[in-house]
């Protein structure tokens, strides 16, 4: 317990000294640099995508559902662009190789022998970066610029060969950056660095042989030493007793906590950065080949400092010891490769989030795909459904107007013989008349100058009365047919209706204007009828009693007349009534067929509108169908980008597992190799100290147990006043103190220990007592 919470006190000291370390771009590159780096694009949240479609989707919501997704298509395109724009930044990991290289002049130069040239100042560089950046920069705008064209709405909107001319322009500038960085040569300068760096390796190799001949000399030296150290193990077996070893393992677990913090002190804070974020994105995307090329160089640099480092062993301490830079750059190194595998430990975490992510949206569009496809029939399956039933109603109605259309074709033939009929009966009359006015006039002309009877005066006047009513029944009739033509001539009637009552109006209009005609000859003729008439009857009067005979055969003929007339009065009422019935039920008719007619447009319309909604629903699913399709085609795009992820995951993961096998074996040398330095710089102090006393004639041994009762007299004094002796014990954690260090802390209330800070009261405080009394 004592030990622990020392050694936590002891790193939280150490922590609290150290200040916190700036990330691993940071660290390699000055404060100004950093304003030139194009700052990272913030991770705005994005819209979710709405998968689920209502029941029986309208055209609206269907039109906002596209709009929707492909908002949200748009959305994510940027996002990869802005990813892909945020990889160029790994051009900054250079500034790593050259810190390498850096390391490796200054190990260099540690050697007297060698002269490497002068590294350049910290000015030079940084302006060199600048200008790096800037260059950076200014592609990353271009090629920012150039992909807000492609994707904008101009360029969707555009035609083929616009299109095709601005992708060849992109191009061209890409092609023309790329001819202008001409890769050769840098690759050729690389050769010439490498090169130049093989043959220093090889002057320095021919250094490390004349050291290790040094190294042999000084072995030589360390063994007269080991043997001294034999001598000083004896007298070391001599003490050791119960307390001196209890005191001595208290010690060195006090040593090894020291050196444990150190450690932990000396190791790195972890990134958790965003920047690293897009660092690795940036790695993975546009820098495979240069990273596989600088990979090479650096596994034949890593080799190369493996064979030093095995070189660099067979020095001695002291050699070593005077070199620190050597020691400091091994740090830095480890440090670094620690940094190197808590960032790919991060890029490793993002993008797995990253491929979980896609395969989440991938399932979204999947299964909204499914539902569009469901919706897209379900609604397809509606439509055929009404437009079956609609065309079933169609053709009913259609059915229905063809049998009213037969009904009143066949109202209108049995309209048309009725009226043949009532014009045959006409014609009949007619001709009864014609025949009575020839009878008429035959008696005219058989009678002389003999005059009426009174009797048959009478009879005279009724036939003329009757002959006027059947002037005023003609004119009633032609009256009627005049409106019958009004009528007909304000309404459209079709041809297939018209037609024959037409030709039997034209036929009774012909007849009427006969009819017109003879009756204006019997007004202009009436006067000379009546003077026929007098001098006929006076000459009928002479021949008194052979008309008699005839005035007989008169009211016969007179009550046949009466009759006949009384039975055509009849008939022309009836006739009337019903032609008055047919023309309501013809009017009745024509509204039915307008009603018709309009139903049968409205119906027109509505199969129109019905074959456009068709049309758009058609255009609709073709749409949809390209969307689908181009999503797919995105969807495998992403995938083979996934895949190409997972294998540069595995491969970094498998080179981060190399980098930490390699900085353990390293840190295991670092730590065996400071040990043997400690040691042997113990061991050095120890032999000098006995060389000076030998030198003045002193005796080492007395010295030496001088020293270890000192030593051990410190043991017994109180840790926090380091004047007086242990004379009490803490019970709560068994750390001894003098008596007067405890009291002062209960008078001022300072209750924690002093070692271990844990509280303690009166009753924990218990005497001790070393010596015996």
């Amino acid at each position: 317990m004592s030990g622990k919470r020392t050694l936590k006190e002891h790193n939280d000291d150490k922590k609290s000294t150290i200040p916190s370390r700036p990330p691993l771009k940071k660290r390699f590159v000055s404060g100004s640099t950093a304003t030139s780096v194009t700052p990272v694009p913030s991770t705005s949240k994005r819209p979710e995508l709405t998968t689920t479609l209502p029941d029986n989707p309208s055209k609206k919501e269907l039109l906002e559902h596209m709009y929707s997704a492909k908002n949200a298509y748009i959305q994510e395109k940027q996002h990869l662009n802005q990813l892909k724009e945020s990889s160029i930044e790994t051009n900054a990991l250079y500034g790593s190789i050259q810190l390498q290289l850096a390391m490796l002049r200054d190990e260099f130069a540690a050697f007297p022998a060698i002269q490497l040239p002068e590294k350049c100042d910290d000015g030079s560089i940084v302006n060199q970066l600048k200008l790096m950046c800037l260059q950076i920069t200014e592609h990353i705008q271009a090629w920012s610029a150039h992909t807000r064209e492609l994707t904008s709405d101009t360029f969707r909107n555009a035609d083929a060969a616009e299109q095709n001319q601005a992708v060849l322009k992109y191009l061209q500038s890409d092609i023309e950056q790329l001819t202008a960085c001409n890769p050769e040569n840098k690759i050729q300068i690389l050769q010439q660095d490498n090169d130049s760096k093989s043959s220093k390796m090889t002057s320095i190799s021919s250094d490390i042989e004349s050291v290790a001949e040094q190294l042999a000399r000084s072995n030589d030296a360390l063994e007269d030493c080991l043997q001294a150290i034999a001598a000083i193990q004896k007298r070391q077996d001599r003490l050791k007793s119960s307390v001196v070893s209890e005191v001595i393992g208290t010690a060195v677990e006090e040593d090894h906590e020291e050196k444990s913090g150190q450690q932990s002190a000396e190791e790195p804070p972890q990134r958790t950065q965003i920047d690293e974020l897009t660092e690795c994105q940036q790695l993975l995307a546009s820098r495979t080949q240069e990273l596989a090329k600088r990979r090479q160089e650096k596994d034949q640099l890593h080799a190369r400092l493996d064979d030093l480092l095995d070189r660099f062993s067979q020095l001695s301490s002291d050699y070593i010891k005077s070199n620190s830079i050597y020691v400091n750059h091994l740090q830095s190194m480890i440090e670094l490769e620690y940094n190197l595998i808590q960032h790919y430990e991060q890029r490793r975490a993002s993008l797995i989030k990253e491929e979980d992510g896609f395969t989440r949206e991938r399932r979204q569009l999947i299964d909204q795909q499914n539902s569009e496809m469901s919706s897209r029939e379900a609604t397809l399956v509606t439509e055929t459904k009404r437009l079956q039933e609609t065309l079933l109603r169609v053709r009913n109605q259609r059915d229905g107007l063809q049998q009213e259309v037969q009904s009143r074709m066949m109202e209108d033939k049995q309209v048309s013989a009725y009226h043949d009929q009532i014009i045959s009966i006409a014609e009949k009359e007619k001709s009864r008349m014609v025949e009575l006015e020839q009878d008429t006039l035959h008696k005219r002309q058989a009678t002389d100058t003999v005059t009426l009877l009174p009797e048959d005066y009478l009879n005279y006047r009724k036939l003329k009365l009757q002959i006027e009513k059947t002037h005023g029944i003609l004119h009633t009739l032609r009256h009627l047919q005049q409106q019958q033509q009004t009528e007909n001539n304000q309404m459209d009637v079709g041809p297939y209706m018209a037609s024959p009552l037409m030709e039997t109006l034209t036929q009774l209009i012909h007849q009427r204007n006969q009819l017109e005609l003879l009756i204006d000859f019997y007004q202009r003729t009436e006067p000379e009828l009546y003077a026929q008439m007098d001098y006929d009857i006076s000459g009928i009067g002479q021949r008194i009693p052979t008309i008699q005979h005839r005035i007989d055969d008169k009211l016969s003929y007179q009550q046949k007349l009466q009759a006949e007339i009384s039975k055509f009065g009849s008939k022309n009422a009836e006739l009337a009534d019903k032609k008055h019935e047919n023309d309501l039920r013809y009017a009745q008719h024509l509204q039915q067929n307008q009603l018709h007619d309009k139903s049968i447009s409205l119906l027109d319309e509505k199969i129109a509108s019905i074959e456009a909604k068709v049309t758009e629903k058609e255009t609709l699913i073709k749409q949809l169908d390209s969307n689908v399709e181009r999503y797919r085609l995105m969807f495998d795009d992403i995938s083979q980008e996934c895949s190409e992820l997972q294998s540069n995951q595995q491969r970094l993961e498998a080179h981060a597992l190399q980098l930490q096998d390699m900085a353990r074996e390293k840190m295991k040398i670092l730590e065996q190799e400071t040990l043997d330095v400690q040691q042997a710089k113990n061991e050095y102090e120890k032999i000098n100290k006995r060389w000076n006393l030998i030198q003045q004639g002193e005796n080492p041994a007395s010295q030496e147990l001088v020293d270890e009762v000192e030593e051990l007299r410190s043991y017994f004094k109180c840790s926090t006043c380091k004047t007086r002796r242990r004379e009490c014990i803490l019970t709560s954690c068994m750390h001894t103190f003098c008596h007067e260090c405890i009291r002062i802390r209960l008078e001022t209330r300072q209750r924690r220990c002093p070692s271990c800070a844990i509280t303690f009261g009166n009753s924990d405080v218990k005497g001790i007592y070393l010596y015996g009394k």
